[in-house]
């Protein structure tokens, strides 16, 4: 799979977002914390492990598994079956009562019954082999469902998420996650942990599924229920693109490099304020960074980023200064006949501001 080389991250104008950008940080959430109730916590449904795995998984021995067969071919002894039957009410809690269930024995009114006198007394037959046959199977899918609840609670829940998408661009993605267009978006390079070590959201129609031979037969199975749980989504989230980036604690911040932040884009509603607090702290700590204004583009339900170099106060001062500066010495002081001949793509008020700081320096220096 090709991963993007860009990854983008919607954000709301607030102390968080602003400390967390002040200090290289992204956020891992717990799952929990999304608003999308189905995310991570979607069911999975689970194809269960091939009588071949389920025999060579759960018995240890090749003496055992033939036992085991024996009794499937209906050929097991009184002993052979007793051997088996001492075995499996070892392995699972949950075949002895199976069995007993499929025997249709009374186990009633607190009724106990003695799995070794049971063993002591077997009677064998066609129904005793198809209930160890029946409850053994039925056992085995309830201790891997169990084992996949304990791993989904100990390893998966526990995870941490970071959320990115590959649009900048993206109307609704503006509109609910950068604060109806008053946020911003922030660009990293996908060559810098953490995000070189991204997964791409699967979107799906249909919940997912584990396949339990992947998970019980090759150690690195694990993977396939962080994919089912962590990177599964419903198809109607699709337009997001969405690739997330996973750590081994949740609810903490991680710092990356300064040169992985490669680009901010204003929302088009931003304030000129909060534009210049975000402006001033990317440009003292990323000199590589560059700054896009989003803009809505004419005739069209789309907006488009436009470059735009920022200046500080002061250096707007200085660049301002020089080209009025020889109308202020001919004692020209009417902010509108000053502010004619400069181009620099600011409003109004704010360049009036400017030329007024200036006058009053001018004045100081007298």
């Amino acid at each position: 799979m090709t991963k993007p080389k860009k990854l983008y991250k919607y954000q709301s104008f607030s102390q968080y977002s602003l400390r967390n950008l002040k200090n290289n940080h992204i956020y891992f959430n717990h799952p929990e914390d999304f608003n999308d109730p189905f995310d991570t916590f979607h069911e999975v449904s689970i194809k269960p492990l091939s009588k071949e795995a389920a025999k060579k998984l759960f018995f240890g021995k090749e003496a055992e598994r033939q036992l085991f067969e024996k009794i499937e071919e209906k050929s097991a002894n009184n002993k052979e079956i007793a051997q088996i039957l001492t075995l499996l009410f070892q392995l699972f809690k949950t075949f002895e009562i199976k069995l007993f269930q499929n025997l249709n024995v009374d186990l009633s009114k607190g009724k106990k019954y003695d799995s070794q006198e049971f063993i002591n007394n077997i009677e064998v037959n066609s129904a005793l082999y198809d209930a160890i046959i029946e409850s053994f199977y039925s056992s085995l899918n309830i201790t891997i469902e169990n084992s996949l609840k304990l791993i989904r609670e100990q390893k998966v829940y526990s995870k941490g998420i970071s959320c990115f998408s590959t649009e900048f661009d993206s109307m609704l993605m503006w509109a609910y996650y950068a604060d109806g267009h008053k946020g911003f978006c922030l660009e990293f390079n996908t060559e810098y942990e953490p995000f070189s070590k991204m997964h791409k959201v699967k979107y799906k129609r249909e919940l997912p599924s584990i396949d339990a031979n992947q998970i019980f037969t090759d150690f690195s199975g694990n993977i396939e229920i962080v994919e089912a749980y962590l990177l599964s989504k419903y198809e109607g989230w699709s337009h997001e693109n969405e690739w997330r980036v996973l750590h081994d604690k949740n609810r903490i911040a991680f710092g990356y490099k300064p040169n992985a932040l490669t680009g901010v884009y204003f929302g088009s509603k931003m304030s000129l304020t909060d534009f210049e607090i975000i402006a001033v702290i990317i440009k003292s700590q990323h000199s590589n960074c560059k700054f896009y204004q989003m803009e809505k583009a004419p005739g069209q339900f789309k907006i488009t980023p436009k470059e735009i170099t920022y200046s500080t106060f002061e250096e707007a001062k200085k660049m301002i200064l020089n080209d009025i500066k020889p109308n202020i010495e001919r004692g020209i002081t009417d902010l509108e006949e000053l502010i004619k001949d400069i181009k620099i793509p600011i409003s109004k008020s704010h360049l009036i501001t400017l030329i007024e700081a200036i006058i009053d320096d001018l004045k100081m220096k007298k």
